[in-house]
C-alpha cells in the first residue's frame, strides 16, 4: 500500500501485542452451516479446521499475518458431452485447480490464489483513499498540505473492488468480512468502505454495523485518514470458496433476523426459472432470447417463469421465489447470485460465453458448495453478444432431468 505512511500518533497500540492466532482459534462462527445438504464441506476433511496463521514483523509499526486455508475437493460440473468437459479442463485447470481427476470427475482446489491470504496491521498511520479510489495527483498534494485528515482509533479498510454493487458486495466484500470477523471481537472498530451504488448494499452495511458492532464510513470526499490502528484485509482472497455456504447463511440471517426461514424450504419445488439477459449495458445479451423463452414456455407450460429483479425487490419474497425453483437456466450473469437465496437444491444450467472461459467459475462454486446440481454448457459467441443453441439446451435439460429425476418430463405423475 504505497499511500500509507507513519505519523506521530497516540502510541496507544503496539502491533506486536495482537495475537491473531489466538483470536482465530477461539472464534465461534455464528454463520457456520449445520445442515449437511446446505454445504458440500460438512463432510470434507478440512471442514471446521481453522486456517494456519503465521506472523511476520515488518517494522515496529507493521505486522503481516499470512493465512493458509485448508485445500478442498469439489465435484466437477455436469456436462452434455466430453467436448464440453475438455473445455473445462483446458481453461479452469490453468486458473483455479491444481488437479482435475478426469475419471473421478473431481476438482481438487489447492491453488495459492484461493487458499492463501494476508492481513496487515499498522499502528499510527496516515493513509490515503485506497488505490482504486485514488484522486488526481495535484488534488493529493493539495490535500496533504491543507486537509485535516479524518481520524480513527481502530479502522479496517473493506473497500473491495466493485463492492458498491449488490452482486459483488456478496461475493467480494461479504467474503472478506467473514474472514476478518474473528479479529473484530472487541469494541471500537470502524470500517471504511465504498459508498453503495445499490440501495440493498446500504441495508447490508446497516446489518454489519449491528452484527459486527462497528461504525461505517463511506469513501466520499475525504482524501486522507489517520488511524491509531489500521487493519488492511485487502489481500485476502475474496474467491475463498469455503466461505460461500457461510455467505449464504449470513444473507439468510440478514433477511430474516430472528425469524426462522425453515418455512421456506420446499422439498418439492415446481418452477422452471429462466434468467434473461436482454439489452444489458455490458453487451452480454442473449440474441435469441425470445426463441429460448418460447421453447421453455412450450415445454414446461405454466411452470415456466421469467425472473425479473424489478418484480422481486422484497428479499423474503426472493427467498420464497428461488426456493420454489426446480431448475434455474441462463447465460452467465449476475442474476445467478440469487442461488444464494434458494432453500431448495435446484438443477442449475449455466451457459458460459467462451470469451470468459478463463475467469467465470463463481456460479459453479456457489451452486456446488450450496447443494445444487450444476450443469454447464457453452453459448455461441457473436460480436459482444451470444446465442443459446436450442438443440443443446434441449439435450442438456433431457440429460439433467434423467440423471436427477430419472425422467425428461416434469409432469407431476412422473416425479
Amino acid at each position: 500500500m504505497d499511500q500509507i505512511k507513519n505519523y506521530k500518533g497516540s502510541g496507544r497500540y503496539n502491533v506486536s501485542d495482537f495475537d491473531f492466532e489466538k483470536l482465530f482459534s477461539e472464534y465461534q462462527n455464528p454463520f457456520a452451516v449445520q445442515n449437511e445438504k446446505d454445504s458440500k464441506f460438512i463432510n470434507d476433511p478440512g471442514h471446521g479446521i481453522q486456517p494456519t496463521i503465521t506472523k511476520e514483523i515488518i517494522s515496529e509499526n507493521q505486522i503481516k499475518f499470512e493465512i493458509f486455508y485448508q485445500p478442498f475437493t469439489l465435484d466437477t460440473p455436469h456436462f452434455l458431452d466430453e467436448e464440453s468437459f475438455n473445455k473445462f479442463i483446458k481453461y479452469e485447470k490453468k486458473r483455479y485447480h491444481q488437479v482435475i481427476d478426469k475419471n473421478e470427475r473431481k476438482a481438487h482446489f489447492n491453488y495459492t490464489k484461493i487458499m492463501y491470504g494476508s492481513i496487515n496491521l499498522y499502528s499510527d498511520m496516515l493513509f490515503m483513499r485506497p488505490a482504486n479510489c485514488r484522486p488526481p495527483y495535484k488534488l493529493r498534494i493539495l490535500a496533504e498540505i491543507f486537509e485535516k485528515p479524518r481520524h480513527f482509533d481502530k479502522v479496517a479498510l473493506v473497500n473491495t473492488e466493485w463492492s458498491n454493487e449488490f452482486q459483488h458486495w456478496i461475493d467480494r466484500c461479504a467474503s472478506v468480512l467473514l474472514q476478518i470477523r474473528p479479529l473484530i471481537k472487541d469494541q471500537g472498530w470502524s470500517f471504511v468502505a465504498k459508498k453503495p451504488r445499490d440501495a440493498i448494499v446500504y441495508k447490508f452495511w446497516e446489518f454489519i454495523k449491528k452484527d459486527f458492532n462497528v461504525s461505517i464510513e463511506f469513501l466520499e470526499n475525504t482524501l486522507y485518514y489517520k488511524a491509531d490502528l489500521l487493519l488492511t484485509p485487502c489481500e485476502l482472497p475474496w474467491e475463498n470458496v469455503r466461505k460461500l455456504p457461510e455467505i449464504k447463511e449470513f444473507l439468510l440471517r440478514f433477511i430474516f433476523e430472528n425469524d426462522s426461514y425453515e418455512q421456506f424450504r420446499n422439498p418439492n419445488p415446481e418452477n422452471i426459472v429462466y434468467l434473461p439477459r436482454v439489452n444489458t449495458l455490458n453487451k452480454r445479451s442473449v440474441l435469441n432470447n425470445e426463441e429460448v423463452e418460447n421453447y421453455l414456455r412450450k415445454r414446461f407450460g405454466d411452470k415456466f417463469q421469467i425472473f425479473s429483479h424489478k418484480e422481486h425487490q422484497d428479499l423474503k419474497e426472493l427467498v420464497k421465489y428461488f426456493s420454489n425453483a426446480k431448475i434455474v437456466i441462463g447465460l452467465h450473469g449476475g442474476a445467478f447470485y440469487n442461488l444464494l437465496f434458494s432453500l431448495s437444491y435446484p438443477i442449475v444450467i449455466e451457459f458460459l460465453h467462451t470469451a470468459h472461459l478463463k475467469t467465470d467459475a463463481i456460479f459453479y462454486w456457489i451452486a456446488h458448495t450450496t447443494g445444487c446440481e450444476y450443469w454447464r454448457d457453452y453459448a455461441i459467441f457473436e460480436g459482444d453478444n451470444f446465442y443459446i443453441p436450442i438443440d443443446r439446451l434441449e439435450k442438456v435439460l433431457n440429460k439433467a432431468l434423467n440423471e436427477v429425476y430419472q425422467t425428461d418430463s416434469l409432469q407431476p405423475n412422473l416425479i
